[in-house]
């Protein structure tokens, strides 16, 4: 689960965004650690696709240089 992965959340949220903004054909967007906060206080009963989902709706809802 994720929240096992605490360690390495922000290579795999790096990983995440880069892919989602690739997708979305943006720039990459900066992670802010207030970002990164953000997911390890937040409640993850699933796994990384239900991450990676969240990480898409983050980056299409942002409209600046970086996710906070």
């Amino acid at each position: 689960t994720l929240s096992q992965r605490f360690d390495d959340l922000s290579e795999i949220v790096d990983f995440l965004v880069q892919r989602a903004c690739q997708k979305r054909g943006i720039p990459q967007l900066k992670v802010s650690s207030g970002f990164l906060e953000k997911i390890k206080n937040k409640s993850w009963p699933g796994n990384f696709v239900e991450l990676d989902h969240w990480i898409i709706q983050q980056v299409h809802q942002t409209s600046g240089t970086e996710l906070r």
